[in-house]
């Protein structure tokens, strides 16, 4: 299967709203949010300062970081 993934800034204010987005309804627990993060190997995130509830600025994530970010939320949009 191929994927592509694209470097772009998150377009919501945290990270749990930011994968959560992804969700057809745009609802998520906390642990759906985290399964999807944890799946899609985007474990930095319990790194960053208040992990799942820390804003996501422009700047706040590298290019790397980026392309990950965008996996977990894909991962609702797929149904998986």
């Amino acid at each position: 299967m191929l994927t592509w993934v694209f470097s772009h800034a998150p377009r919501r204010a945290t990270s749990f709203e930011n994968i959560a987005y992804g969700k057809p309804d745009g609802i998520a627990t906390l642990e759906e949010v985290q399964a999807a993060a944890a799946e899609a190997g985007c474990d930095f995130i319990h790194t960053l300062d208040r992990g799942f509830d820390t804003p996501i600025t422009k700047n706040s994530l590298s290019g790397g970081q980026k392309q990950r970010y965008v996996l977990p939320s894909s991962r609702f949009k797929e149904g998986r």
